[in-house]
């Protein structure tokens, strides 16, 4: 069964709230409880995960609902594999420390960086088996790792353009994607990732 820490609902409950969104009959059908996202670093299933934010995405209209999250998180929300990653020189070997613990963050989510004509591109994508699309784990995952990029390098933290496989999102939701990666957004694209200033 693939597994993800209970961390990666942090927020989860502060974004319902937010959006006078019930979370209980969300959490029922997902067959996750409030005890269980209450214990970071608890493993739980992670298409239970998904199919939760999902669903709150729906239920509260807000399509932007698990980025919202990743707005609240911090480098502290991956356990103590964040003190690993603070000692690296460079974000290439932070990623990797990312990569090589992601058992103990995040047993889905495999990280990629390529260099392509001048720019450096950081793939993300989900190890799940079969497949399964989420536009939500998507924007989630991309803005945590936006998060980390910004904790890590400060003021030399550039990102270049965010891309997207999903459609689009309404206009009314495009500060939400300014606010978590101050960056062009292109959607429908062929790979999902940051594209990143080589510097």
């Amino acid at each position: 069964m693939e597994l993800v820490r209970a961390a990666t609902l942090t927020g989860y409950f502060e974004t319902a709230a937010a959006l006078r969104l019930d979370p209980v009959p969300l959490l029922r059908r997902a067959g996750l409880t409030r005890r269980a996202i209450a214990e970071p670093d608890r493993m739980i299933p992670a298409r239970a995960t998904i199919a939760l934010l999902e669903d709150s995405a729906r239920t509260s209209q807000c399509p932007t609902f698990a980025l919202r999250m990743s707005q609240r998180r911090t480098v502290a929300d991956l356990g103590l594999v964040s003190l690993l990653i603070a000692h690296q020189p460079n974000l290439r070997e932070a990623l990797a420390v990312m990569q090589r613990y992601r058992n103990r963050i995040n047993s889905t989510l495999v990280l990629q960086l390529e260099e392509r004509g001048g720019v450096v591109v950081l793939h993300e994508s989900f190890a799940l088996n079969p497949p399964l699309v989420s536009r939500q784990a998507d924007e989630l995952a991309m803005g945590v790792m936006a998060g980390v990029g910004q904790w890590l390098l400060g003021e030399r933290w550039r990102i270049e353009e965010v891309r997207f496989a999903h459609a689009a999102q309404p206009v009314g939701e495009m500060p939400v994607y300014q606010r978590s990666f101050g960056a062009p957004v292109r959607f429908g694209s062929d790979f999902l990732g940051l594209v990143l200033d080589p510097a």
